[in-house]
């Protein structure tokens, strides 16, 4: 069987497709560009916090603050005050459960496997991660990393010395979205 097509109603579908095609190119590199500019935007207000000693939001709306740097292999992110969906898209952040940067305590801190925290596989027992906050700058030596079910909430737990628990979502590779697997490393301060 063979369908016969118009050629006016032909232009009309290839049209369709095109304007599709283009509409679905432009939100990909509205994404891109919104990351890129939000980088720009929460390094601006880092040096600003730096500047005047107190936190800055990356923008006039944003219900977070950036509240330092963290550093590791060769990446290099913004830390976010306040964890939620939204401002994991835009960095690291800082979960409640923990303690705050420079803290004496658990320090916990969350990122996308496939962003921010794309290496952090790559950290070993031995590495050093650095975390800058107004405070200064403290480095952590790995001493552990491990992968757990979500539900294990004792890598949340308060800790006797100064310790960066690091958490990002596992698998590392998988294209699955809600993972109930988490990769943690956990570092000491030294």
């Amino acid at each position: 069987m063979t369908i016969i097509m118009h050629k006016p109603l032909y232009k009309i579908i290839l049209a369709l497709c095109i304007a599709v095609g283009l509409m679905a190119l432009a939100k990909g590199g509205y994404i891109q560009l919104k990351a890129e500019l939000a980088q720009i935007l929460m390094q601006r207000a880092w040096q600003q916090a730096t500047y005047t000693h107190q936190l800055q939001r990356p923008w006039s709306w944003a219900d977070t603050h950036v509240t330092g740097i963290i550093r590791f292999n060769t990446e290099v992110h913004y830390i976010l005050d306040t964890q939620s969906a939204r401002n994991l898209a835009f960095g690291p952040t800082l979960l409640a459960a923990g303690d705050a940067l420079g803290g004496t305590s658990n320090i916990i801190i969350a990122a996308h496997n496939d962003t921010h925290f794309s290496e952090i596989g790559s950290l070993k027992i031995g590495d050093i991660v650095e975390v800058e906050s107004l405070e200064g700058v403290a480095k952590y030596l790995v001493t552990e990393y491990a992968i757990v079910d979500e539900g294990q909430t004792g890598i949340l737990a308060p800790t006797n010395l100064p310790a960066l628990t690091l958490i990002t979502c596992y698998p590392f590779s998988a294209n699955t979205f809600n993972s109930s697997q988490r990769y943690v490393v956990r570092a000491i301060r030294i």
